[in-house]
């Protein structure tokens, strides 16, 4: 198989340099080409990647070359709004697309158009859009040409909640689920709330009406064929990447016989032939009054990385599963989970271009 050429349509944004920096070591890309609306030198602007021989182009410049049938597929890195308009031309020309905004997240576009307030400009296209949690949506992936990306809380949560969904051991009337994100979430155009001197020893919660939340349960339903209802708070923490969520939902009619050691051996055989999911099995070696850090997932440990580390535990006394799932929210969370799919879609090895463990 050849190699292939890819696009990035918002190359200037945290994500489009993450997938600079992740298919620079991809065996099967020859050639990367990045958009920028901007006159910008891409050694200047990215120091980290100089010399690497990838340049900037024009917009315009990117969508000739996909009409001549230069480009084998295009990453959408763009404000919301944006990739709808340039979706059917590239899938015209024979390009597959992976969207890494919410243009294509729901297969109802009315959903789109409540949360974002705009009409979407392409509802057929919704209808064949596939949602790229890959471990999840696999086979569907692979016969797609058009992959809507998951937002970076969603994909976190799905992961830690797929396992216990699946086997339908949990209410669906009420999941509290609490995440914080690195500042890299909130874009690099600064404004005072997101810069440095207000960030440093400080959590910032925002959006308590979180669009992501119509997004999670939207993905409950599709995966499990029933209505959810998530109460979901978000929050940036002083730091650059990684998120990390909790969730604590219900287990229907618990009882003592449900365990942490259950909840693991299920989560460890649900993932068992994942390599990008590691469910932290430590042993507890203290009572479960006594502080024990190294049982659960810490965002240090997914720095750079596309792994997603889940850890568990089990209120007994309120029956209450204690889920808490930690990724790099733009490499699993966003640039990383894009070229897992991309392997997917064109056969490649899943693991091309981001076997990378923590730094």
């Amino acid at each position: 198989m050849k190699k292939v050429n890819v696009g990035i349509f918002g190359g200037t944004g945290y994500t489009g340099g993450e997938l600079c920096r992740l298919l620079l070591n991809h065996p099967e890309v020859q050639e990367i080409l990045p958009t920028s609306r901007e006159d910008l030198d891409f050694n200047r602007y990215y120091q980290a990647l100089s010399g690497t021989g990838i340049n900037f182009i024009r917009p315009a410049d990117l969508e000739k070359k996909v009409q001549e049938g230069r480009i084998d597929i295009a990453f959408f890195s763009l404000l919301s709004g944006e990739a709808m308009k340039l979706a059917p031309m590239v899938l015209d020309a024979g390009v597959k697309i992976i969207d890494l905004g919410a243009d294509f997240r729901f297969k109802d576009p009315r959903f789109y158009e409540k949360i974002y307030g705009k009409k979407h400009e392409c509802p057929e296209l919704c209808r064949e859009t596939v949602y790229g949690i890959t471990e999840l949506n696999r086979k569907d992936i692979r016969k797609s040409r058009l992959v809507a990306n998951p937002g970076c809380y969603v994909i976190t949560a799905m992961l830690g909640l797929a396992p216990i969904l699946d086997k339908g051991l949990i209410s669906l009337d009420h999941i509290p689920v609490f995440g914080i994100h690195g500042m890299t979430g909130a874009g690099n155009k600064p404004e005072r709330a997101t810069i440095y001197t207000e960030v440093e020893g400080n959590i910032l919660p925002y959006q308590q009406t979180h669009r992501h939340s119509w997004e999670l349960e939207n993905e409950i339903k599709e995966f499990s064929g029933q209505e959810a209802k998530v109460n979901f708070t978000p929050s940036y923490g002083p730091f650059s990447r990684g998120t990390i969520v909790w969730c604590n939902p219900l287990v229907k009619e618990y009882s003592k016989i449900i365990s942490r050691d259950e909840l693991l051996r299920l989560y460890s055989k649900y993932y068992k032939n994942e390599f990008f999911i590691r469910v932290n099995q430590f042993p507890r070696t203290k009572s479960e009054s006594q502080k024990e850090y190294d049982i659960y997932p810490q965002i240090k440990n997914v720095r750079g990385t596309n792994f997603c580390d889940i850890g568990l535990d089990y209120d007994q006394e309120r029956g209450i599963a204690k889920i808490i799932t930690v990724t790099d929210n733009l490499v699993k969370g966003a640039a990383g989970s894009a070229i897992q799919n991309m392997n997917v879609m064109f056969g490649f090895d899943e693991k091309d271009g981001l076997k990378y463990y923590g730094i």
